[in-house]
């Protein structure tokens, strides 16, 4: 069973802290938290004063779906990927990812048992792989519909070919 405490420590390697990017459709935000989201989430604050602390409760609460997967490192590149992306853009993703395997899921985006089941039923590596190559795909695509995104594709192609450990 996969352990949020122990994919958090990895999603937060690449959210780092506040950020207020002009190119950055997000907005201000701190440990990949926007404003929006912070403010929905009842924090009232200045983002430069939201603590790892504050992050880590959303991203449990409406994040973190994955405690019944298998295995932690697929558990935490799907988590990584619903942070960066949204979870129902995410969630599409995967599902596309899995369509090959099971050709009856549903692409909703919605995280039910049958795409869980079938994420279990893949090989771990082989996951994975599906799941890199899905991030790379979405980051290229990003930047091919709008090129003022590339500023930040080299990171994001660094991200989307990590593989977190735990």
């Amino acid at each position: 069973m996969a352990d949020f405490d122990l994919a958090l420590p990895y999603v937060l390697s690449w959210e780092g802290g506040y950020s207020d990017q002009s190119a950055d459709r997000g907005g201000p935000t701190n440990f990949g938290i926007t404003e929006e989201t912070a403010r929905a989430s009842g924090y009232s604050g200045d983002m430069r004063g939201f603590t790892k602390e504050h992050a880590a409760e959303i991203y449990r609460r409406k994040y973190w779906r994955f405690a019944a997967l298998d295995d932690q490192r697929v558990a935490t590149k799907i988590f990584d990927m619903v942070v960066n992306f949204g979870p129902g853009h995410a969630i599409r993703i995967v599902q596309e990812a899995l369509n090959g395997i099971d050709a009856g899921l549903s692409v909703d985006g919605a995280y039910g048992p049958r795409t869980e089941n079938t994420i279990n039923a893949v090989q771990p590596g082989k996951m994975l792989d599906l799941l890199v190559q899905d991030c790379i795909d979405h980051y290229t695509a990003i930047v091919h519909r709008d090129p003022t995104q590339a500023v930040f594709l080299k990171g994001w192609l660094r991200r989307a070919q990590a593989v977190p450990n735990a």
